[in-house]
């Protein structure tokens, strides 16, 4: 039992090894995820509202943007916050 354990630590210690200095040799990955992350708040958020509808056991989610949720229903979901 001692020598599987002491087999996985080893195998994580060398994995975690290498996959350390592949992602800090890597200078574009930094950028990427710091343009993933713009590009995200540039996006309209959504809004989803889950239903029981009667007779289903299975609710119903529907999700849109607060333009097309006013567009739609002619309610602002987010207006009593």
């Amino acid at each position: 039992m001692i020598a599987r354990t002491a087999t996985i630590a080893a195998a994580l210690a060398l994995t975690a090894g290498s996959v350390i200095p592949a992602a800090a040799a890597d200078p574009k990955a930094g950028k990427q995820e710091e343009q993933a992350a713009k590009d995200d708040s540039k996006k309209p958020q959504k809004i989803c509202i889950v239903e029981n509808i009667i007779g289903s056991r299975v609710p119903m989610k529907t999700c849109m943007t607060r333009k097309e949720w006013i567009k739609e229903t002619g309610i602002d979901p987010l207006e009593n916050r």
